[in-house]
């Protein structure tokens, strides 16, 4: 990662994480807490931007308008803001296609993994 990037993303990265990683563990128990903390290691380099209203306003225009799950509006809706307050192009990561085409339409440059 370049010394200037910046890594940022919606609160709901933790519960969203947490969820996926001890579902992929399973009943292992040493391979979620293994999974866990390394979530919480990669967590610490994010800026986690909490939701206020007019976030969740965004969130709410963009899952109507792009027909987006609520959660996956919440991420797109940070990234938005984030883009409008730093005025500059951020790099949008997600695994998701409709949220992938949302984002591309939202004018943000798009990662799609996975």
């Amino acid at each position: 990662m370049a010394s200037r990037e910046r890594r940022a993303g919606s609160v709901l990265l933790l519960p969203e994480l947490a969820g996926a990683l001890t579902r992929l563990a399973g009943p292992n128990r040493a391979l979620a807490a293994r999974l866990m903390g390394k979530m919480r290691e990669d967590l610490a380099t994010f800026e986690l931007v909490p939701t206020d209203i007019a976030h969740a306003e965004l969130a709410y225009r963009l899952a109507a308008d792009r027909r987006l799950r609520g959660a996956d509006a919440v991420h797109l809706a940070t990234a938005c803001l984030l883009a409008r307050e730093f005025r500059r192009r951020f790099r949008f990561v997600t695994s998701d296609r409709d949220q992938a085409a949302a984002a591309r339409a939202e004018r943000l440059a798009v990662i799609v993994v996975g």
